[in-house]
């Protein structure tokens, strides 16, 4: 079963990475233009703006991951964290203006993770 999440999570990773480079790199970048008080926005600006949908969407996957956690108490949190890892990392690299949220986010994190560790039978 291990094995089997470990190549699910691989897979999972793989296909945003490639969704991610797909439309980032994209000439037309999907072929829509956004218009702001009538004038088109272009360049970085326009990216910066559809990669707004990323973030959409990232933060309703980890939501409906939140649910599927609840519903499948043991696997889930295996599946949750193998999939909001990558869904932070991706967000970090499509927004960096997020960093100065989601640095702190990460270091409450791991503090918490290694609070919870066991010690072993030396104490340590």
């Amino acid at each position: 079963m291990s094995k089997l999440l470990r190549a699910l999570g691989w897979l999972f990773l793989l296909a945003a990475l490639a969704t991610f480079a797909f439309v980032t790199v994209a000439p037309d970048h999907g072929q829509f233009s956004i218009t702001i008080n009538g004038q088109e926005v272009e360049g970085t600006q326009k990216l910066m703006i559809g990669s707004l949908g990323f973030l959409i969407a990232g933060i309703a996957a980890l939501a409906a991951i939140g649910i599927a956690v609840l519903a499948v108490a043991g696997s889930g949190l295996i599946v949750f964290i193998c999939l909001a890892f990558p869904a932070l990392i991706l967000i970090a690299v499509a927004l960096p203006f997020l960093l100065p949220i989601i640095i702190p986010i990460l270091v409450v994190v791991f503090i918490v993770m290694a609070g919870r560790q066991k010690p072993n039978a030396n104490g340590i």
